[in-house]
């Protein structure tokens, strides 16, 4: 994880995801202030086929549990890894210390997970756009 994670993830999701609404923003059920909702739109118009919207209304929802933990705990929208409250946020979504790894890195695991398919994901569908 690139050191700061939570709030930027989560708008960087969004801002792709406005990409995509700028790009077929032709038709009006894309056009919402709501991601899951743009997001639900973008697939039932064939612009994203159902595993990519899945991927991308998954880590949406992750993220935002998150970046709300996080605004919880700290009063901030940045989750600072090395922060002693990142724990606390682990912890508090369900995160366990185990014998192979901390609640931390498991948190930050899954987060590299979510940051890792919703780039890939994105990586395609631009470079549908571009081709």
């Amino acid at each position: 994880v690139d050191g700061v994670a939570g709030a930027r993830v989560v708008r960087g999701g969004e801002q792709r995801e406005g990409a995509l609404r700028e790009a077929h923003g032709d038709d009006p059920s894309v056009r919402t202030p709501n991601t899951r909702a743009a997001l639900r739109a973008l697939r039932n118009g064939l612009w994203l086929d159902e595993a990519s919207a899945e991927t991308l209304l998954q880590a949406e929802s992750s993220l935002r549990t998150l970046l709300h933990a996080t605004r919880l705990a700290t009063n901030r929208s940045v989750l600072i890894p090395s922060a002693p409250a990142t724990v606390a946020i682990a912890r508090r979504l369900g995160y366990r210390d185990r014998a192979e790894r901390s609640a931390l890195d498991a948190l930050l695991a899954d987060l590299a997970r979510t940051r890792d398919a919703t780039r890939r994901v994105f990586r395609d569908l631009l470079a549908r756009l571009d081709g």
